[in-house]
């Protein structure tokens, strides 16, 4: 139990986190440090961005190069960005955070499974919520239990914008959570037009695994939208 430090003991460092041994008792454990600070998504303008992270461990905010060090990858361009928090002194580890670098131009052509990833964040976090995309290719998700999809569009945030997939395919989504507003889309308003796209996998939010609709509690489900506003659908 880890109530005493208000955190979660661990008897092994844990992987894709920063650590410090703590001794309890005669006993050791480890304590992941937490990280925050990094939103979802910036806009980008042409320079590298570079958001400072918040380290802290119990309550206590580390130092930068004194406790960690932290370094940047692919942050000068439109798409994803990871920020690298990498322990130092008493802390061993590394934690990587990706974020969303975008301009509001930048998705209008969707060609690929990591663009669409992209799109639903940015959709989601009240970015692209107008926005006017087409899709340029087939799109294959690969989903499964460790890569489900992320619905475009929310309860407060739901998509209002034009979608057209141009006849082209998304295939293997996958999504299976007890949630409200699942599909391709989990939310579009009374503004939103989402038409010409075909989606194979499956969809299911129910609370037995019997799927969507039959004999779990959950409702608004769909391979295309699960829960429609007044949004226009055509050929879909």
């Amino acid at each position: 139990s880890g109530s005493e430090y208000g955190t979660q003991l661990y008897t092994e460092a844990i992987a894709g986190e920063v650590n410090k041994l703590l001794s309890l008792n005669g006993n050791n454990y480890y304590v992941p440090a937490t990280v925050s600070g990094i939103l979802d998504c910036y806009d980008f303008t042409g320079d590298a961005v570079e958001p400072e992270p918040v380290v802290s461990y119990l309550g206590t905010t580390l130092v930068k190069n004194t406790d960690y060090t932290v370094s940047y990858s692919n942050n000068d361009a439109v798409g994803t960005a990871t920020v690298t928090i990498t322990g130092m002194g008493e802390y061993t580890g590394t934690k990587e955070v990706n974020y969303i670098l975008y301009s509001l131009s930048s998705y209008a052509l969707i060609s690929t499974a990591q663009q669409l990833k992209e799109f639903a964040v940015l959709v989601n976090n009240g970015v692209l919520t107008n926005a006017t995309t087409k899709l340029t290719a087939d799109i294959d998700l690969a989903g499964d239990d460790d890569n489900q999809w992320t619905p475009i569009g929310t309860s407060s945030n739901q998509f209002q914008g034009v979608f057209d997939g141009q006849g082209y395919t998304i295939k293997n989504l996958y999504y299976k959570q007890q949630v409200q507003g699942v599909g391709l889309f989990g939310y579009a308003g009374s503004s939103a037009t989402i038409k010409n796209v075909r989606v194979e996998g499956t969809v299911d939010n129910s609370t037995d695994g019997a799927g969507a609709g039959n004999s779990g509690t959950q409702t608004c489900a769909g391979g295309i939208i699960g829960a429609s506003n007044g949004a226009t659908v055509i050929n879909c």
